[in-house]
């Protein structure tokens, strides 16, 4: 009986932890060099080779996984001529790490391209540097909170949304009662909430002037770009049903995919 109660103690444990988890455990990339691009995130940031299959290439760092993905016709997002200034979607990836002035200096000493120094975030009061990988990503870089955390951990996601409000909703339940932050520049017509954890921060940029939606770009029917095509997020089932049954996740074909509000593509598990 002894040994039963320990059995169920601990599988009870297990899905508390489960439930629990918050933040984004994995996210997909379209890039234009499999081999160039593996190699910077295994060299820069200490990511782990899994597997490589076809045209597929998974990474690993501690629990999140990174696929790399070649799409012979996706194109450089700077390549394609936009009638304005952003594509809605996933726009920076992120991490945090503990010594975020050791990290700069090394990226800088083998010639990473970063925008610019370290600057103080006022409104996380945190440090914080971008950096852009091989296919012109976004990867911005923020200083850890929390005293146990490993020297690099996932910690970030920004998108630019068609709909602020329901990707507010979609985000927040899935943070679990984040802080949100207003960081409006309305003069520019640019409205940024930041949903902030100390293990997660997610920014969603709503610039109705000045974005679009890659379905409508003029002269690209279909259009892929190289960038964040999908990231995973570790959610419990009840919320991913309240999700879908409130419209701000809507399930695809595939099981286990979604789209958010703005036809993102999302996976849970």
């Amino acid at each position: 009986m002894r040994i039963i109660l320990i059995i169920a103690f601990l599988f009870a444990l297990g899905c508390k932890s489960q439930v629990e988890k918050t933040g984004f455990t994995g996210a997909t990339l379209v890039v234009d060099n499999l081999a160039k691009t593996k190699q910077w995130y295994k060299d820069n940031l200490n990511f782990e080779e899994v597997s490589t299959t076809g045209n597929e290439v998974l990474l690993r760092l501690v629990d999140f996984e990174l696929r790399l993905n070649h799409s012979p016709t996706a194109l450089r997002r700077d390549s394609v001529q936009l009638p304005v200034r952003y594509l809605q979607g996933y726009f920076k990836l992120g991490f945090a790490t503990n010594d975020i002035e050791q990290l700069y200096s090394d990226l800088q000493g083998v010639d990473v391209r970063l925008m610019g120094e370290i600057f103080d975030d006022a409104n996380l009061d945190r440090k914080s540097f971008i950096a852009f990988d091989p296919d012109g990503n976004r990867i911005q870089f923020f200083s850890s909170v929390l005293p146990d955390a490993e020297a690099l951990v996932p910690f970030f996601v920004a998108v630019i949304t068609s709909d602020l409000e329901k990707t507010v909703q979609l985000y927040s339940e899935l943070l679990e009662s984040p802080e949100i932050i207003e960081n409006d520049l309305a003069s520019r017509d640019i409205y940024i909430r930041l949903l902030h954890k100390p293990e997660m921060l997610i920014e969603l940029i709503h610039t109705p002037s000045n974005s679009i939606s890659a379905e409508v770009v003029p002269g690209h029917e279909n259009l892929e770009v190289h960038g964040i095509s999908q990231i995973t997020f570790g959610v419990n089932r009840a919320s991913r049903e309240s999700l879908t049954a409130g419209g701000l996740l809507v399930e695809t074909s595939n099981s286990g995919q979604f789209e958010d509000p703005n036809g993102n593509k999302f996976s849970t598990h």
